[in-house]
């Protein structure tokens, strides 16, 4: 770890194993900064070997524990300085990540507070809020476990499992990949991934979250392609 300034960045190293994940990781991000505060960069706040990356707008906040009032502000420091808002009438699904039924504490899934303040500050709006999954096996028990039916106060939870279906082409070796229906029949969709590791992709970020919008055990073959 080397400091800069006030930020710390973070570099992977270690053995074969984990030389592989660092390539995989910096494939997709070069350095991480974990700021000392509750920082906001406009531009580049994480660097890309060669690729440009001027006109998107980047957030970090530093949020040091699960506290509903920190993680509500930092999650509206965030939407206002990205541009994020909602309206009356909107419907709004987040996709979190609840992988597999397993209790907050195990840091495995989107932890429920993180998407309770975020369904608070939706319906705050007047927005509809839906939050939905397919996790790796048993979706409801899933809503349960990783403490997520308590926020039916706020949001419909969808499993897409039991979701109309729609058939999209990709292409290639991919081909038609079936999708829930409600996907394209909502205003906005949140990606909330849990960042972790992940033996066959590396690192679990936004892109792999999205593999639980694919209904199913099939989603596990796309790990391939």
């Amino acid at each position: 770890m080397e400091r800069h300034g006030h930020a710390s960045v973070i570099r992977l190293a270690g053995g074969p194993r984990a030389m592989d994940c660092r390539r995989r990781w910096e494939a997709a991000i070069r350095s991480i900064y974990l700021l000392s505060g509750e920082n906001h960069f406009q531009g580049a706040l994480i660097f890309l070997p060669g690729i440009t990356v001027n006109g998107y707008r980047v957030s970090c906040v530093r949020c040091d524990d699960y506290d509903p009032e920190k993680v509500n502000r930092a999650l509206t420091g965030t939407l206002a300085h990205l541009s994020v808002s909602f309206k009356s009438g909107m419907k709004v699904l987040i996709k979190p990540n609840l992988m597999s039924p397993v209790m907050p504490e195990r840091a495995i899934t989107t932890h429920p507070v993180v998407l309770e303040e975020l369904c608070k500050i939706i319906k705050a709006a007047g927005a509809e809020v839906l939050i939905g999954e397919s996790a790796f096996y048993n979706t409801d028990r899933a809503f349960g476990l990783c403490g997520i039916e308590p926020l039916t106060r706020y949001a419909r939870l969808i499993n897409f499992e039991k979701e109309p279906k729609r058939f999209v082409s990709f292409g290639g070796k991919i081909g038609a990949v079936p999708l829930p229906e409600i996907l394209f029949q909502v205003d906005s969709i949140i990606n909330v991934a849990k960042m972790k590791t992940h033996g066959l992709t590396g690192v679990t970020l936004c892109a792999k979250n999205l593999y639980g919008c694919v209904p199913g055990a099939v989603k596990q073959g796309y790990h391939k392609t």
